[in-house]
């Protein structure tokens, strides 16, 4: 069995007695409309001296989130929080992107919604089999980077259940024990960011 749960992850775990370190907390999107200056989709792009990413939404859309690693203080609960966004950071979130792409400058909000994170504390994944159950597999706490990082994780995770866990294997690097070994996951951006 495979721990898939995200938000809801912890709770699972918690059903076998295992305590999943995930917080639940809320992140905050916005929508701009392209203007015509800046109407042909882009790449996704990540800026970390002004702490945002966007990346096209639909036709003519932007969609722009922060890398503001204190939305871990908004904790929440899955099945019921508020889906809005703060309206007093939005002028903050939307200038951060025109003083990048100057031509947003000429768009417009177009609408907002938040949705739940599963944050571990390094803000990486947990990939392992779970301590004192055998063959309960987890794959959690992806941070928001879920869905861009499937591919990868579908071939550590089948590899994982087929094989085991083997010294020479990537997967190693998202175990379970690393928090209480000290040994969180850094990567080359990390430093005041989001762990």
């Amino acid at each position: 069995m495979i721990n898939a749960a995200g938000v809801w992850g912890d709770r699972i775990g918690a059903m076998l007695g295992i305590h999943i370190p995930i917080t639940v907390c809320r992140h905050q999107i916005r929508l701009i409309k392209r203007p015509e200056a800046a109407s042909a989709r882009h790449p996704m792009f990540y800026d970390f001296e002004h702490q945002f990413y966007s990346r096209p939404e639909g036709r003519d859309l932007t969609l722009i989130g922060t890398l503001d690693s204190a939305e871990i203080n908004d904790r929440i609960d899955p099945d019921g929080y508020n889906d809005g966004v703060n309206s007093e950071q939005t002028p903050d979130v939307v200038a951060a992107l025109c003083a990048r792409f100057p031509s947003f400058e000429a768009g417009h909000l177009h609408s907002s919604y938040s949705g739940p994170f599963d944050v571990t504390p390094d803000w990486h994944p947990i990939i392992d089999e779970a301590p004192g159950v055998r063959g309960f597999y987890l794959a959690l706490g992806f941070s928001g980077h879920g869905f861009k990082l499937s591919p990868a994780v579908g071939e550590m995770v089948a590899e994982l259940v087929i094989n085991g866990r083997r010294a020479e294997s990537d997967v190693n690097t998202f175990r379970y024990s690393r928090f209480a070994e000290n040994q969180p996951v850094r990567g080359i951006y990390d430093e005041g960011l989001m762990g």
